[in-house]
């Protein structure tokens, strides 16, 4: 997945605002993968060992975060499907301000 690592902002966060809102789990996730929230620092000096520890936690974290991103869409899609079927609709109405 491409996130553009390299256009990150200086402080981390975004142009106008101290917060991210996202539409969904499945974009909160990926602004929190794209952005490095967890990022592990870059392997220092260590055993060979501790290398291929590190490379096999640190891929079964990104199968990890894959899975739960598709069970995310998923659950998301299952969602709207049973919305839309149920005919179910939401009507906003303003409510009348105290002072009339």
């Amino acid at each position: 997945m491409d996130c553009g690592l390299g256009t990150e902002w200086p402080d981390g966060l975004p142009p106008g605002g101290r917060s991210r809102r996202s539409s969904s789990p499945s974009s909160s996730l990926n602004i929190n993968h794209c952005h490095g929230y967890g990022r592990l620092p870059p392997l220092g000096v260590g055993s060979e060992e501790d290398q291929e520890a590190t490379e096999m936690l640190v891929g079964n974290a990104q199968n990890l975060m894959q899975s739960v991103r598709e069970t995310v869409r998923a659950a998301e899609a299952a969602s709207i499907k049973i919305r839309v079927d149920s005919g179910y609709s939401m009507r906003w109405i303003r409510k009348r301000p105290w002072y009339t």
